[in-house]
């Protein structure tokens, strides 16, 4: 194999051992247990910021879980209050 052809190789395993960190990052992090123990003690900004990074990770179902388990303890002043809204409106109806 010549080498750029190695190379090639080499660059697509490194590609494939940063999905699987990602993978069990989220897999840790992301899961609803964490994010309901964790999420209501963060700021809005800091949770955002979570939610940028899971997303940019490929998983918008961990940004979604961690603004929501967030937003339950949002405050009527507070920038997910409506969502807390939303949420509660859901679980009732």
């Amino acid at each position: 194999m010549s080498k750029l052809g190695n190379e090639k190789m080499i660059s697509r395993i490194e590609e494939l051992e940063q999905q699987a960190e990602a993978a069990a990052a989220i897999a840790v992090l992301g899961n609803v247990q964490t994010a309901h123990d964790a999420a209501p003690r963060l700021t809005c900004s800091e949770v955002e910021a979570l939610a940028l990074i899971f997303r940019a990770l490929g998983s918008p179902e961990a940004a979604a879980r961690w603004i929501d388990a967030h937003a339950l303890d949002d405050e009527v002043d507070e920038l997910h209050y409506e969502r807390r809204v939303e949420l509660e409106l859901r679980s009732v109806g």
